[in-house]
């Protein structure tokens, strides 16, 4: 059968497991005859009791399908959109090689131990003029060394950077001229120095000491080779400026509306779309969401989404993220429907697709009453997590929203083993009653066809009142019967019945005024049957 309408996924759930009950090959059962027993076979009694709600029906049929808070059924669709800040700290890579020139009157022949060198140099950090680093604990990363002494030395000197640590304890080490030693710096922590006057000038501090020395130097050069690369880290702490990113033609596709067939006869009666952020990042941010555009299925020009006021979808301040075990993320949510929007205007043409361009940047301006925090930071989550959110309520109207379906019916299948008793049986009457508290009225006319879709008999006269609309704690009350002679059951199995055919008409029970569907709605139905014929002597 084809899924195509938003109603009929509704009629289905309401009468299918009435019909699957009344319709399986076990419900038509003959007593067999005992020798030289001729009476009149008669029997009446139930097939089947249903009483379910909403929430019954459609639990385990699709994910996305969701209750709100006053159980009102609902059509929700989630993509998220990443919008990276991996950027927000940016290491360098360092490649130095600093020159160092001896002192004059040191340009005799040394000896051991009769005197030290002391230099000291500076590494800067920070990227751009606003940002400021505190403290990095490294992930990965590799730091060389390459000490050199003027020809005719030799001797052994030290380096130590005090910003850099282990376990506690500041990075110092001894060297041989002509050494090049390669450091790990997984697991290092860098904690940076700056300054009132200079408080984005985030540095380290590379101190070099030449300690034992002898020979006779053929020049006064002394030179330090240091490099800082391939580095990463797992937590990085500081102040990380004004900086942008963005995302554009992030994508949000659903399928919902290709199960739908709008038309003048069925409109949605509310359609929204929530942008949600969720921010691990220790830095307030700036969100907007522009240029947002849905797409029909079949038609590249988009329905621009507009607000009402002009307003922009997006958040001045969203709150920044707050450290602890678990970390607390910042949220923002943005919700965009029918009072504040064009949405559904949108929501009734039907749409496929959504693109939007999704723009942030960090640490705006606090609000009134707001204390920006002085210190950011950022761990192994670097990205902003930008929610595009659907939400089709089911809140609609319809109006006499005619369809017609054919459902399989093998009439020679379900009579298997019985053919012969089955032509005794002169009427069989089916007993249909429902209680109904899903605001939707369905009149339907129904015939049987053969395997080449030529109609055999009717089963319902068209207009008959299959299913009366009531509302929520107000169930309506309906009763009909299907019957079968035994002329239309030969018929039936002469032709080889092969399915029904439903032409039906569906309306939501309030004329013009959009009706919702609730989870806690119930719906009733027993069935019941009765049976008359005569077996021979």
């Amino acid at each position: 059968m084809k899924r195509n309408s938003f109603v009929l996924y509704l009629f289905l759930l309401m009468v299918t497991p009435a019909l699957l009950v009344s319709c399986q090959q076990d419900d038509i059962v003959i007593n067999e005859l005992q020798e030289d027993d001729g009476r009149e076979l008669a029997f009446a009694g139930p097939l089947a009791s249903i009483d379910f709600s909403v929430y019954d029906m459609i639990e385990d049929l699709d994910e996305n399908l969701w209750f709100g808070g006053d159980s009102l059924v609902y059509y929700l669709h989630r993509e998220p959109v990443m919008v990276s800040w991996s950027h927000l700290v940016t290491l360098p890579e360092v490649y130095e090689f600093w020159t160092f020139s001896m002192p004059t009157e040191l340009a005799a022949p040394f000896k051991a131990g009769t005197t030290e060198w002391d230099y000291s140099e500076e590494v800067m950090f920070s990227h751009q003029d606003d940002v400021r680093y505190d403290q990095l604990l490294m992930k990965r990363g590799q730091m060389i060394l390459s000490p050199r002494l003027p020809m005719g030395l030799s001797g052994s000197v030290r380096i130590q950077i005090p910003e850099v640590s282990s376990n506690g304890e500041a990075f110092e080490i001894v060297l041989q001229s002509g050494d090049d030693e390669y450091i790990d710096l997984s697991g290092y922590q860098l904690d940076f120095t700056s300054n009132e006057v200079e408080p984005y000038r985030s540095r380290l501090t590379v101190n070099f000491k030449v300690e034992d020395f002898s020979g006779f130097p053929m020049s006064d050069q002394v030179t330090l080779g240091f490099q800082m690369r391939d580095m990463d880290y797992e937590s990085a702490y500081g102040y990380f400026g004004y900086q942008e990113a963005d995302e554009m033609d992030a994508s949000l596709s659903f399928d919902f509306f290709d199960e739908i067939e709008f038309d003048e006869h069925i409109d949605i009666a509310d359609f929204e779309m929530d942008v949600e952020v969720y921010n691990s990042i220790g830095v307030p941010f700036y969100v907007e969401a522009t240029n947002i555009r849905f797409f029909h299925a079949d038609d590249e020009t988009p329905v621009l989404l507009e607000m009402n006021d002009e307003s922009t979808i997006g958040f001045d301040y969203l709150p920044a993220a707050t450290a602890g075990n678990p970390l607390i993320p910042g949220y923002g949510n943005f919700i965009v429907n029918g009072s504040n929007s064009n949405a559904v205007e949108i929501g009734n043409s039907s749409p496929a697709r959504m693109l939007a361009d999704i723009y942030a940047s960090s640490n705006p301006e606090a609000p009134a009453g707001v204390e920006a925090p002085d210190q950011n930071f950022i761990f192994s989550e670097r990205d902003l997590e930008v929610d595009l959110v659907l939400k089709v309520p089911f809140y609609f109207w319809a109006d006499t929203y005619a369809r017609m379906d054919t459902v399989e019916f093998d009439f020679m299948d379900i009579i298997d083993g019985s053919e012969d008793e089955v032509d005794h049986v002169e009427v069989a009457e089916v007993f249909f009653d429902f209680e109904n508290e899903l605001p939707i009225q369905i009149e339907v006319a129904a015939w049987v066809i053969d395997a080449e879709g030529q109609k055999v008999d009717d089963l319902l006269d068209a207009n008959t009142e299959f299913v009366k609309g009531g509302d929520k704690g107000a169930p309506a009350a309906t009763s009909f019967k299907v019957g079968l002679t035994a002329a239309q059951i030969s018929l039936f199995k002469q032709r080889e019945v092969k399915n029904i055919v439903l032409a039906y008409e569906l309306s939501t029970s309030k004329g013009s005024t959009a009706v919702k569907i609730y989870g806690d709605s119930r719906f009733r139905a027993k069935v019941s049957a009765e049976l008359n014929g005569s077996m021979p002597q």
